[in-house]
């Protein structure tokens, strides 16, 4: 009875056993039915193409300094060793020179040593010099006349110094103002003079002669360790009435200087060609505290006899520094007047 019992009930449970694997299967069926539902269906048809959007903002390449690239400089003092040292140095050229309304009007274009323009240049780093050549007279040769003069006063504080003068009359140069200055693009300026040519009378009277040959020269004055990039310095000889320039004077090429001197870099570093020297250092222009002139023949004169003056060239520049020629040596005979004064397409009257 007992096996007949355990046997009835293990049939009672085949069933069941069954139905539990059915129910099992069906509820594996059913998750699988979910999966397949939930597939991402296939593709659709691509849509249409959008409107193209607005064009972007076109930025040029930078161009290095060292590639001709442009460099923006203002007074100097803001470049860095990197700036200066990549410029390398200033081109300067005079593109017109005119007087307009009794003053003086240019143009000109300053670019880096690689051809790049020079960009946002300070207006006051121009220094201008105007001058007219007046002709021989009285058995002096014919001289340049600067419009613009200072009285000078002795510089030297030394004890004991006693100055030869208490004032000399010097000529000067135009520092530029932002009122005449104007930046056209591409490292070109104009600029227009403060100094009214017909209304010179202080310190001394410079009366305007359009009909003479007039001479206007620049010099670029940065500030700091820029100073040394200061380009030679451009000029244009012209006749403010018009005609032709019949004599400019121009008896030295600063070539020939070079020889000697590679590069002149005077009073700092902006003043670099004779051209423009000789509009500042006119034959009445005097040094108050030696009592020495400083015009540019009789100071270059001297300066090259050196020890061979009877009393030494002594001239004492900004500050009262003295400068002593006596001992300078020239390397060759002074007579030898052709190793500076040779007649040139830069010096018809060499």
């Amino acid at each position: 009875m007992k096996v007949a019992g355990a046997r009835g009930i293990t049939r009672s449970r085949v069933p069941l056993m069954a139905m539990l694997a059915l129910v099992a299967t069906v509820g594996l069926a059913g998750c699988d039915g979910d999966s397949v539902n939930d597939a991402v269906g296939p593709t659709g048809p691509a849509g249409g193409v959008g409107p193209t959007g607005p064009t972007g903002p076109t930025v040029p390449p930078t161009v290095p300094i060292e590639d001709g690239g442009p460099v923006t400089i203002g007074n100097g003092s803001t470049l860095t060793a990197e700036q200066i040292a990549a410029i390398g140095g200033l081109v300067a050229t005079m593109d017109s020179a005119a007087i307009a309304d009794n003053r003086a009007v240019i143009q000109f274009t300053v670019k880096t040593s690689h051809g790049g323009p020079v960009l946002g240049l300070a207006a006051t780093t121009l220094r201008l010099g105007i001058a007219k050549l007046e002709p021989a007279a009285g058995g002096l040769p014919s001289r340049w006349q600067s419009y613009i003069n200072r009285n000078a006063t002795p510089g030297n504080t030394t004890a004991g110094f006693v100055p030869a003068l208490a004032s000399a009359i010097q000529a000067n140069t135009e520092s530029g103002t932002v009122a005449g200055w104007q930046e056209i693009g591409n490292g070109v300026y104009t600029y227009t003079s403060a100094t009214n040519l017909a209304t010179v009378t202080s310190p001394i009277a410079v009366a305007y002669e359009p009909s003479l040959t007039h001479r206007v020269s620049i010099a670029i004055d940065l500030s700091g360790s820029a100073r040394e990039l200061a380009p030679d310095n451009p000029f244009n000889d012209f006749v403010p009435a018009g005609g032709a320039v019949t004599t400019s004077k121009l008896i030295a090429d600063t070539r020939n200087c070079a020889e000697c001197h590679v590069r002149f870099a005077e009073h700092g570093g902006p003043r670099r060609t004779n051209e423009y020297c000789a509009v500042c250092h006119n034959p009445g222009s005097i040094d108050p505290d030696g009592g020495e002139s400083v015009d540019f023949a009789y100071m270059a004169h001297s300066i090259h006899r050196g020890e061979d003056r009877t009393n030494p060239y002594i001239v004492f520049g900004f500050n009262g520094f003295e400068y002593n020629f006596g001992d300078v040596r020239h390397p060759q005979p002074t007579l030898f007047c052709e190793t500076c004064h040779t007649q040139s397409a830069a010096a018809p009257q060499g």
